[in-house]
Parts: C-alpha cells; sequence; structure tokens
C-alpha cells in the first residue's frame, strides 16, 4: 500500500460528520460507539442498527494471518453480487474503507445528497470489481473533498 492518509479517528462523532460532509443525510442516522457485546450494554446502543465497524490493532501477529489466510483463499472467489466491497489499497484508510462499506451495503435505507461524492462515487464504481474500486478511491475525481 504505497499511498497513506491521515487515518480517520475512530470517534462516532468524527465519522457522523465526515459522512455527512461528503454526501450521507444524517439526520436519520448516525454513527454510534459500542462498549461491548453484554445485553446490558448493546441496549445503549440506538435502534436500529444498519451495520457494525470494528476496531482492532495491526500486530505483527495479525498481518502474517491476513497473508496466510490471502495465500489459502481462491482466487477466484467472488463476492455475491448484492454485497458491495472494495479492496483497501491506501495505507490508514481502513476506518473510511469501513465508513463506504457501511453505507454502501445500507443505500436502500439510507438518503445520500444528489451529486455528492458518495452519490457520485457509488455511481462510478457500481460495475467495478473491489480491486477496481479501492484503485478508484486512489486517484477520485479532482472535485473529491480532501
Amino acid at each position: 500500500m504505497p499511498k497513506k492518509w491521515i487515518p480517520l479517528e475512530s470517534n462516532p462523532e468524527v465519522i457522523t460528520e465526515f459522512a455527512s460532509r461528503i454526501g450521507l443525510d444524517t439526520k436519520q442516522w448516525a454513527f454510534h460507539d459500542v462498549f461491548g457485546l453484554d445485553e446490558e450494554l448493546l441496549a445503549m446502543v440506538p435502534q436500529p442498527v444498519l451495520a457494525v465497524m470494528l476496531l482492532f490493532p495491526i500486530t505483527k501477529e495479525s498481518e502474517e494471518a491476513d497473508k496466510k489466510a490471502d495465500a489459502e483463499r481462491p482466487a477466484d472467489t467472488a463476492v455475491p453480487e448484492q454485497l458491495y466491497y472494495m479492496k483497501q489499497t491506501i495505507g490508514n484508510a481502513c476506518g473510511t474503507i469501513a465508513m463506504l462499506h457501511s453505507i454502501a451495503n445500507n443505500r436502500q435505507r439510507l438518503e445520500l445528497e444528489p451529486g455528492s461524492f458518495l452519490s457520485r462515487f457509488f455511481e462510478a464504481t457500481k460495475a467495478m470489481n473491489a480491486a477496481e474500486r479501492g484503485a478508484y478511491l486512489e486517484r477520485p475525481p479532482g472535485d473529491a473533498p480532501d
């Protein structure tokens, strides 16, 4: 991953603001923290939930496990057609990629501003495969937000 971004802060308010800035209507939907998987903690999460973004540290062991899993995965493994998936090709972009996956896979429930970056990005990449989508994000149109 030669290109790197400044990481998106793992803060639901920051992620919600960023999503709003690039075209998600956040009047009805927002990102929230999940403090644990116990029933009492899950009860604190506003309902309904459309997606869950997981945060975990990358270690030498996790990197090795990823490489091993990639090597063992058949090259022709297909992503189900109804699932929007993109390969992360930009370092430090995992939060942004997770956010894009969360939005893309719930577009039937979410409103995007017409002409926004999100609307244009998803339209431009709808027929692309995961690798092409990742490459497109590396070189978005000139009017894409910083």
